[in-house]
């Protein structure tokens, strides 16, 4: 069997990284996007067109096909992101895998539990949870299809560790929050290598096993000052915070803050 890995959506913040990656563990690897880049070797919106031969010529000669197209960021256009994730996997999903791994990377934000996906009020957040959600029981129902969560992504090599941090631009310092609670941290050395080398599947989805860190072991990398704050204050944040949001979401916000961070 061909051992070549097809990643759709190859020009992300994930593709980019896994293409490259696989590239320098000399791994047979194309990859297909909306937008040109290094990384990209056909490129094609899943939004907009429609069914491509040559798509389908990838999928044939490849063993394992990684789904990471999403509409991730909110400087994107936000606005009907639900539909269009949505659109983006069924479309996807139209191709034939037959015995092909087809493995759609969703987040551990995807919110399942929702009666109502059609709110225009909601947060970036909740929008972004809820197309993750749908689209992983588009992919539940496909019998080709295996849904991997991933934790949050940072990693060591570049300075997304400064993405946690907040900043104030004209004191020209930034912050960096460590509560003491653990979370989810993995880099892409480790997360590729045990998606590619060790995969473990309970049932239809994939399980990673990331490692975990303190938040204050990345102080080391952020140029500023940290503050500590203990469980109770985060908790009592929480309560504060959920007070203070739209009444239509609020029940969606406590279990993501507790998600976040483990409380």
């Amino acid at each position: 069997m061909n051992k070549q890995i097809l990643i759709l959506g190859s020009s992300g913040l994930i593709g980019s990284r896994m293409y490259k990656f696989l590239k320098d563990k000399n791994i047979p690897v194309k990859g297909i996007s909306r937008s040109k880049c290094e990384t990209t070797d056909l490129i094609h919106d899943f939004s907009t067109e429609g069914f491509s031969k040559k798509i389908q010529e990838l999928i044939s000669d490849s063993s394992l096909v990684i789904n990471l197209l999403s509409i991730a960021h909110i400087e994107d256009d936000t606005s009907n992101i639900i539909d269009t994730n949505i659109k983006l996997i069924k479309n996807a999903l139209a191709y034939d895998y037959a015995d092909k791994t087809n493995i759609y990377f969703s987040s551990e934000d995807a919110i399942l539990d929702i009666k109502n996906n059609a709110n225009n009020n909601w947060p970036f957040w909740i929008k972004y949870g809820v197309s993750k959600g749908e689209c992983e029981k588009l992919c539940l129902k496909n019998s080709s299809c295996i849904v991997l969560r991933l934790p949050p992504f940072l990693d060591k090599n570049t300075k997304d560790r400064e993405k946690r941090a907040f900043r104030i631009p004209f004191l020209n310092v930034k912050i960096l929050f460590c509560p003491e609670v653990e979370f989810i941290y993995t880099d892409s050395e480790n997360l590729f290598s045990q998606l590619f080398f060790d995969r473990k599947t309970n049932g239809k989805y994939l399980k990673i096993s990331p490692k975990k860190t303190r938040q204050s072991k990345l102080v080391q990398d952020i140029d500023g000052f940290s503050i500590k704050l203990p469980r109770l204050i985060l908790k009592i944040a929480c309560e504060f915070l959920s007070l203070t949001i739209y009444r239509s979401y609020r029940e969606l916000f406590k279990p993501y803050f507790y998600r976040k961070f483990n409380l």
